[in-house]
């Protein structure tokens, strides 16, 4: 889950190397939680190790007269141990 503040509505996307590429439409501007699955291979790593990596968050904002934007930040994930059968 990612927590991200927006000063106007519009649409944001969030996507990153383990991710899967999430978008989401605001219709005001705002606080919100986006929630964003990790991909396959984010499942895979995430069984395996702890997951750091960096996500891109950018905001397409719904009035064309403003501009785009976008920012990288770290991310990370807790180690998923397998569970073992009886």
């Amino acid at each position: 889950m990612l927590r991200v503040q927006t000063f106007a509505a519009g649409r944001v996307s969030v996507k990153g190397r383990y991710l899967r590429t999430t978008f989401r439409k605001l219709a005001r501007p705002g606080k919100f939680t986006i929630k964003v699955p990790l991909s396959r291979k984010g499942l895979k790593g995430q069984r395996a190790h702890k997951l750091k990596f960096k996500a891109r968050v950018g905001f397409l904002p719904k009035n064309k007269a403003e501009a785009i934007s976008a920012v990288f930040t770290r991310v990370g994930f807790k180690h998923k141990a397998k569970k073992h059968k009886r």
